[in-house]
């Protein structure tokens, strides 16, 4: 499942993380005083397993897809999952 955000960054991640809670995406955050305010500039896309460099800022799309074909970390060499 590609993520895409911004500036033509977009990551991959298994639909299953996703829907099994290993993933999520962010619309508000909690500030200091307990409230909840809306992220402003574009939901996040957080993935921490990974080691949170699956994340993404500034989402503008989810794609879900039955191949999985490498993204920006994996082009560079990485493995789905941040281990090499």
């Amino acid at each position: 499942m590609p993520a895409h955000s911004y500036g033509e960054y977009s990551i991959n991640l298994p639909v299953a993380d996703l829907t099994g809670g290993l993933a999520m995406v962010a619309l508000r955050y909690a500030t200091k005083v307990n409230r909840w305010s809306p992220i402003t500039v574009g939901p996040r896309f957080l993935a921490p397993h990974p080691y949170f460099r699956k994340s993404a800022k500034r989402l503008n799309a989810l794609q879900f897809t039955k191949r999985n074909e490498p993204r920006f970390w994996e082009q560079r060499g990485y493995s789905v999952y941040g281990d090499l």
